[in-house]
């Protein structure tokens, strides 16, 4: 490592490409944090990202629900496995760029989960943020212990050079934000509008085509918001545990050039030193909070009677410390397939700036009205003990 902290390779790009390509198909080892689904852990995950849904945080009205117990948030999974999938590229910064969900079964308390991992594809793609800069897609595989699917995750892994970041400066103008009180009596008065469906059944022959989502926001975005996310889908590092980690996996790390001591790239969510060596304006979130807080636009507008089935979701500009995200939606169609009632939905989420960061589409399964019809649960093909 040299003190700008980053790792030196003698390496050209068409190489480092060629040795990304070689691990196509190869299952990876994966960091399962953890691997039972617990009232506790369900409970973090919620509390890390802000999720005010009672079907996730109360065992009472959860399991008098269709589910008959507990349920887990969708995107609880990036509790098990992260879904960084960034293999190679030493000295290249990753940025979760995209990543495409589909939910095949509701994860209840005491349901144990493993998850593989393997890259689909690599190539290398040009970019205002960086030049050319790789990317890798991968796919993250999790089942229960009765090796039955839960979800299926997509990923889209963006590697972008530290050093072209900085060369280019796409973000070198934007700054926190400056709040008004009138700023931050909207962000408040949204967070007293979220509607959260609950138990009373949202049924499918009610939705119409056209409608909009009540918007949930998360924000300002705070060092103990991103703190509080971390924890739950990431175990912590210290001590010896964090300089053998060093040793393993040198370009996981920089050495701070103030003071000559090695720190986890993951700092660039908590330091704006470290995020402007990687072309950032500022500490920034993860990615992952912005899936999952559309997450909670689609499961508040769902009901406990129906179920999250597919998330697409592709980031379009960081969110950093200090932002406020809304997440937003609107009824594209509805259709049934069989037995199942379906909803389809564009997403997306802007911040206070009125930039949208991120733009994907989702579909829901909903109860019908139809006497004939199955409940979600059987149209899963699981019952209330899951």
């Amino acid at each position: 490592m040299t003190q700008a902290g980053l790792v030196t390779d003698e390496r050209g790009l068409d190489q480092l490409t060629a040795e990304a390509e070689a691990l196509i198909g190869v299952p990876l080892r994966r960091n399962v944090v953890r691997d039972l689904a617990t009232a506790g852990t369900m409970h973090s995950f919620c509390k890390g990202i802000g999720n005010r849904n009672p079907l996730f945080l109360d065992q009472t009205p959860a399991r008098s629900s269709v589910w008959g117990n507990l349920v887990a948030h969708p995107l609880y999974l990036y509790g098990v496995d992260d879904t960084y999938v960034a293999p190679g590229f030493a000295g290249y910064h990753s940025l979760y760029g995209e990543v495409d969900w589909g939910f095949s079964l509701p994860i209840l308390e005491g349901t144990r989960i493993a998850s593989k991992a393997a890259v689909e594809r690599v190539d290398v793609v040009e970019t205002a943020f960086a030049g050319a800069t790789p990317r890798q897609r991968s796919v993250v595989e999790f089942a229960d212990s009765q090796d039955r699917t839960l979800a299926t995750a997509r990923i889209t892994m963006l590697r972008p050079s530290r050093a072209a970041t900085l060369e280019r400066g796409l973000y070198s103008a934007l700054e926190k934000h400056r709040y008004t009180p009138d700023e931050l009596d909207l962000v408040a008065r949204s967070y007293d509008e979220e509607k959260i469906q609950g138990e009373r059944p949202r049924y499918w022959d009610d939705v119409e085509v056209g409608e909009d989502l009540v918007p949930v926001v998360k924000g300002p975005l705070t060092s103990e918001d991103m703190l509080a996310f971390i924890r739950s889908i990431r175990p912590t590092r210290l001590f010896a545990d964090a300089m053998q980690d060093m040793r393993r996996h040198p370009g996981a790390f920089f050495i701070d050039p103030e003071i000559g001591m090695p720190d986890s790239w993951e700092e660039v969510w908590f330091k704006d030193k470290v995020a402007q060596s990687c072309g950032f304006p500022a500490a920034h979130e993860t990615g992952l909070q912005r899936v999952a807080w559309v997450g909670d636009l689609l499961t508040n507008w769902c009901s406990d009677h129906g179920f999250l089935a597919r998330l697409q979701l592709r980031l379009t500009r960081p969110c950093i410390n200090a932002d406020s995200t809304w997440s937003m939606g609107r009824v594209a169609g509805k259709r049934r397939e069989g037995e199942k009632y379906l909803v389809d939905l564009q997403v997306w989420a802007e911040n206070q700036r009125g930039e949208r960061t991120a733009e994907g589409v989702a579909e829901v399964l909903l109860p019908s009205r139809d006497p004939q019809s199955l409940p979600v649960p059987l149209q899963l093909g699981a019952g209330r003990d899951g």
